[in-house]
């Protein structure tokens, strides 16, 4: 590890230390309210989702902070267009649709309120939801959602949305803020990762550090050489907030580069900034497995069907894990363990050996197909 790379990691190890956990909080209420949100989504009905989500509220709070416009055509316009257009439900369910699945973890109590936090899984990867809760006539209602994927509350991109369009900012210094994020975006989608890098460097200094253009940094380094990626997530790691979302973006990126160490931090600093989340176990085996660290691997994944007994992925890599280290006697074990966890037969768990002809053909495994 060079000088540079020693400096980043001790920075950010440094600060991953001070962190904060988010704390659960055990309340019946909340986490039936919880759960019955995760089974309608799961069974693709946003419309208790869109019932109890309070939009007239959060476009009120957006114009109480504007109090210029108060009364306006484009507020009512706005507000229409909103209303008619705008089904986070809907966003949900679409974004299961591909075998993705969303779970309700537990409630969070933090400075600004109540939070629902929620796990989503699905084509992209693994991702986080947080709902954040009010009383409204004796009912609970959801005032706001924060992705972490994208870190941004919904309230945010809305308001950003409001603010691109008003007729009176058309042509002030808040729109080039607004579009700076939005051109470095371009050109990563365009693949010219080095352009994007060398027009973040040009921006003024309050317009790098937006969280829009801190993404955008990082994803274009995260394409270039490791000494621009090391440079461009110094940069995430002193600026970017510490929200969950500061955790989640950069993990594949740090893991693709190599940074084991700051990944495995990085993991466990995501999963206490939302609580806490077993599931995060696969991404410390998998860091671990690339490491070398099969031991140590294996054995955090024993502990996450442990602790979630009824999560299916981290059987399956576990079983993975067996069978290519060839101990079939564990992997029998683990597979009798998913007919009775799951309440399935062994020929239904037969696809996810189909790969391993070693195992089909050893004694071990004909003895466990015949009983």
């Amino acid at each position: 590890m060079n000088l540079l790379n020693l400096k980043t990691a001790l920075n950010c190890l440094l600060t991953l230390f001070f962190i904060e956990s988010a704390q659960a909080i055990p309340d019946a209420e909340l986490n039936s309210f919880g759960h019955h949100l995760e089974s309608s989504l799961n069974n693709g009905n946003p419309y208790f989702f869109n019932r109890s989500f309070d939009l007239n509220g959060l476009l009120e709070s957006l114009y109480l902070r504007h109090p210029e416009m108060q009364d306006s055509e484009y507020n009512t316009g706005f507000s229409e267009g909103i209303q008619h257009h705008f089904d986070l439900g809907s966003m949900i369910t679409h974004s299961l649709q591909y075998g993705g699945s969303i779970t309700y973890l537990h409630a969070l109590k933090e400075n600004n309120g109540t939070q629902l936090c929620f796990r989503l899984i699905g084509a992209s990867g693994i991702d986080y939801y947080l709902f954040k809760l009010t009383d409204k006539d004796k009912y609970m209602v959801i005032t706001d959602m924060y992705l972490a994927s994208k870190g941004e509350w919904i309230s945010q991109t809305i308001e950003e949305n409001y603010q691109q369009h008003r007729p009176d900012l058309r042509k002030t210094e808040s729109i080039r803020e607004s579009e700076a994020p939005q051109t470095l975006q371009n050109l990563n989608h365009k693949r010219k990762f080095r352009a994007a890098w060398k027009e973040w460097k040009q921006l003024p200094y309050n317009m790098q550090v937006t969280k829009s253009s801190l993404c955008a940094a990082l994803m274009c380094t995260g394409n270039l050489s490791h000494a621009d990626f090391i440079k461009g997530f110094a940069q995430w790691n002193k600026h970017y907030p510490q929200e969950p979302s500061k955790y989640l973006i950069p993990l594949n990126k740090l893991i693709e580069h190599k940074a084991y160490s700051l990944a495995l931090a990085y993991t466990d600093s995501l999963s206490a900034s939302v609580g806490s989340d077993p599931a995060l176990l696969i991404f410390r085996a998998d860091i671990l497995h690339r490491q070398g660290n099969e031991e140590e691997a294996t054995r955090e994944l024993s502990r996450l069907i442990e602790t979630d007994p009824q999560f299916q992925t981290g059987y399956i890599a576990l079983l993975e894990y067996h069978l290519k280290a060839q101990r079939f006697r564990e992997a029998t074990e683990l597979l009798d363990r998913m007919t009775l966890e799951f309440n399935a037969y062994k020929n239904e768990l037969l696809p996810l050996v189909a790969n391993h002809r070693q195992f089909i053909k050893s004694d071990v495994y004909r003895h466990w197909i015949l009983n």
